[in-house]
C-alpha cells in the first residue's frame, strides 16, 4: 500500500502544480525554502513542472538550515536566495510585527512573532527581486504526522488531532504568512492545502505517517519518488523560527527586556 499511496499523492500534487504552472505561466515564482523535506519536495515538483522557482531562505548566524538550503539548491539546479537576519532586524521590527498580527486578530505571542518576522521580511526581499508568488510546505506536518506531539497519542486520538491541526493551519497559520507576504505585495500558494489533497491524506492509515519514529514516512517516500537526495529525504527537521535561529535571539531580547523591566 505504501506505493499506492505515495503514487497517489504524486499524482494530486503533479495535477495541482500543472494548475500553478498555467496560473503563473508569466509571474516570477519562489519557494519559502527551510530545506526540510516539505519545502524540498515543493522545489522538486515546481521545478519539474517548469514553474522555474527561486529558492528563499532565511536565517540567523543560529541558522541550521543554510548549509543544507545551499547543498540541495545546487544539487537540483535552483538558485538559492539567503537573506540573513540580524538581532537589530529582529529587535527592530517587533513592534511592526505585534501591529500586524493584531490587525489581522492573531494574538503577538512568543511563537507568531518569530514566525512573521521570517516570513515578512523574505517577502521584502523577494518583491526587490520581483517575485509575485511564494509557494510554501505548510500542512505537511499536521496532515503526515510531523510533530512532536504526535508521539504520545494513541491512533484515535492522533487522527482526531491532525484533524483539528489542519483547521487550525487554514485559519490561523496561512492568514498569517499570507497577510506578512501582501504586505510586499506577494500572494502565498500552499500546494499541501488544496481541498484535493487534504481529503485525500487524512484518509492515509497512520501508520504509514509515523513508522517506526520516522515522521511523515508517506511524504519522504514522495520525496524520493522525486529524485530527492537521502539528506534531504531522512532529514529530522525543528519548526522554521528554531532552524532559522530567529526564535534564539527572539527569545533573548524577550529576556533582557524582562530583566531591564525588573
Amino acid at each position: 500500500m505504501t506505493n499506492e499511496y505515495r503514487d497517489n499523492l504524486d499524482a494530486i500534487l503533479s495535477a495541482d502544480f500543472l494548475k500553478l504552472k498555467a496560473k503563473y505561466q508569466n509571474q516570477r515564482v519562489g519557494i519559502l525554502f527551510s530545506a526540510g523535506v516539505d519545502s524540498s519536495t515543493i522545489a522538486a515538483y515546481a521545478r519539474d513542472f517548469g514553474l522555474e522557482p527561486v529558492l528563499y531562505n532565511f536565517g540567523t548566524e543560529f541558522s541550521k538550515d543554510k548549509e543544507f538550503a545551499f547543498k540541495l539548491a545546487a544539487d537540483i539546479g535552483l538558485p538559492l536566495v539567503f537573506k540573513e537576519i540580524s538581532r537589530e532586524e529582529i529587535e527592530e521590527i517587533i513592534p511592526f510585527i505585534k501591529k500586524e498580527l493584531q490587525s489581522i486578530r492573531i494574538e503577538p505571542n512568543n511563537m507568531q512573532i518569530p514566525l512573521s518576522v521570517g516570513v515578512y521580511l523574505i517577502g521584502k526581499k523577494a518583491k526587490e527581486d520581483n517575485i509575485e508568488v511564494l509557494l510554501c510546505g505548510q500542512g505537511s506536518d499536521e496532515l503526515f504526522g510531523g510533530y512532536k506531539k504526535y508521539e504520545s497519542l494513541a491512533e484515535d486520538q492522533l487522527e482526531a488531532q491532525m484533524q483539528k491541526d489542519i483547521k487550525s493551519v487554514m485559519a490561523s497559520d496561512l492568514k498569517r504568512d499570507s497577510h506578512m507576504l501582501s504586505l510586499s505585495g506577494i500572494l502565498l500558494e500552499a500546494p499541501y492545502t488544496s481541498k484535493k489533497f487534504i481529503n485525500y491524506a487524512l484518509r492515509i492509515p497512520v501508520e504509514y505517517k509515523i513508522r517506526d519514529d520516522i515522521k511523515k514516512f508517506i511524504i519522504r517516500e514522495v520525496a524520493k519518488k522525486r529524485n530527492l537526495p537521502e539528506y534531504i529525504t531522512s532529514r529530522p527537521k525543528s519548526a522554521m523560527q528554531y532552524s532559522s535561529g530567529i526564535q534564539k535571539i527572539y527569545d533573548k531580547i524577550i529576556k533582557e527586556r524582562r530583566k531591564l523591566s525588573s
